[in-house]
């Protein structure tokens, strides 16, 4: 992938806006996007992601939380709808890409699954959490761009947070670890899972939870 000079600038800034507040990462994610509609094509995507992609298709929009919340506990369902109902999030829209095509599909289904992703790992939605699971996403999508977050991360913690620098490489290092071990999250159908527990979820992806910590670590949402 060939970056444009402005791009270059703008994930430079985003980099700096990370390592300031944290809380900027849905703003990064967000220009991540941007740049790879303009930039991508056929040829440059990582052959893993074309065929995640092409095997993916076009993922069944997710049902409502008011749905969600009549299902038993320990169901992925209901503990996404706990997820963000705790944590005071709302689903984000499955928008019609621009430009539709297999990845434009395959990122808005990586984007409105992310907190999935946290059900089924384990993470909590910290910072703490989120670089664990970048470190998830990075083991199991191998591509560069959660490199980018993890490093405004931990240099975030080593000016700012420097008390949790210590727990934060740690959990780095069991994201890889969890990631590189566990089968791909990438095409999963989580719709079809809604409704079985999420114990049956880890056990059919061979995915061991994350490591619970006692308190938060840098809180990044409600």
């Amino acid at each position: 992938m060939t970056i444009s000079p402005l791009d270059r600038v703008r994930l430079a800034r985003s980099f700096v806006a990370i390592v300031r507040d944290p809380k900027n990462l849905d703003d990064v994610l967000e220009i991540g996007d941007r740049i790879a509609e303009r930039e991508l094509d056929d040829a440059q995507i990582p052959p893993l992601i074309q065929q995640a992609a092409r095997q993916l298709g076009a993922p069944a929009p997710l049902p409502p939380l008011t749905a969600l919340r009549e299902l038993p506990e320990g169901t992925v369902g209901r503990e996404y709808a706990n997820f963000m109902d705790a944590n005071g999030l709302v689903p984000e829209a499955l928008d019609r890409p621009t430009d539709d095509t297999e990845l434009a599909r395959f990122r808005a289904h990586m984007r409105t699954s992310h907190d999935l992703w946290h059900v089924a790992t384990g993470w909590t939605p910290d910072l703490l959490g989120e670089l664990g699971l970048q470190a998830f996403y990075l083991a199991q999508l191998r591509v560069p761009f959660p490199a980018f977050i993890l490093a405004a991360g931990l240099l975030h913690t080593v000016l700012k947070r420097r008390e949790h620098f210590y727990d934060i490489v740690d959990a780095v290092a069991e994201g890889w670890r969890q990631g590189a071990a566990a089968d791909s999250l990438l095409t999963l159908d989580w719709t079809a899972w809604m409704h079985r527990p999420v114990q049956d979820l880890r056990a059919h992806l061979a995915l061991t939870a994350a490591e619970r910590r006692p308190a938060p670590v840098v809180p990044l949402v409600a």
